[in-house]
């Protein structure tokens, strides 16, 4: 028998995720397919100075990202909503140092120079035909103070599919010494009043993510909490 005190605790539980799903709660996940697609042979070169930041038409978009334009930062951020400044990123997610506060993806956060590489953008049509994706790409930067390069990506999908993907960050290298997989970056999205939430997958953690590493933001489906809601008789008839 479930101690009287205690019997609510898995019923609140259902009821938080449901209620969460519900409201569209975004999450990182490392285990869904994903595709590092090079396009520095074929995407448009933005041309990013340190610092620098420039808009471009958003082509994709989905119920988590929308509008006409979106910013890409050198400092590996992509912001929305309006246009800002991006300082080198030292703090973690949910902070006006990231994007003014307002909504941004943030792969890897951090002071990256332009001594060498470039960021390119591109749409691809899927090949199913069931969709489009934005592609935003940092090619063998330099991060500042440092002769460890990177490559990393965004994609933004306007199609989610049946995982709820929304989004992805893939690396292709980020495990030199600098870098050191995290070590230095911070990792996430930030909501900014998008109506969503904010989602740090890591601020300043070494082995975060990994060359190969593949992180999808998504929302639960809707079955999960479900399940957990159809438990509730049984753990009731357990007091």
């Amino acid at each position: 028998m479930m101690p009287n005190r205690l019997w609510w605790l898995p019923v609140a539980l259902a009821v938080g995720v449901a209620g969460s799903a519900g409201a569209g709660t975004l999450f990182f996940r490392s285990d869904l397919a994903g595709t590092f697609t090079d396009i520095s042979a074929t995407g448009d070169a933005l041309g990013l100075d340190d610092d620098d930041v420039v808009p471009i038409t958003l082509t994709v978009s989905n119920a988590v990202f929308s509008g006409d334009t979106c910013w890409v930062a050198n400092n590996g951020v992509v912001g929305f909503e309006t246009a800002h400044a991006q300082p080198p990123v030292t703090d973690p997610i949910g902070n006006m140092n990231i994007w003014d506060g307002d909504q941004a993806l943030v792969p890897f956060g951090d002071d990256i120079g332009n001594e060498t590489g470039d960021v390119f953008m591109q749409t691809f049509t899927t090949p199913d035909g069931g969709g489009s994706v934005l592609i935003i790409q940092w090619h063998d930067k330099h991060f500042t103070g440092s002769t460890n390069t990177c490559r990393f990506q965004v994609k933004i999908f306007s199609d989610p599919g049946p995982d709820h993907i929304y989004a992805q960050f893939i690396y292709d290298d980020i495990q030199q010494p600098h870098p050191n997989g995290g070590q230095i970056a911070t990792i996430g999205h930030q909501d900014g009043g998008a109506g969503f939430n904010d989602v740090q997958w890591s601020y300043h953690t070494a082995g975060a993510v990994w060359d190969g590493a593949v992180l999808s933001l998504v929302v639960p489906e809707p079955t999960t909490a479900l399940l957990l809601c159809g438990l509730i008789p049984l753990m009731l008839r357990q007091r």
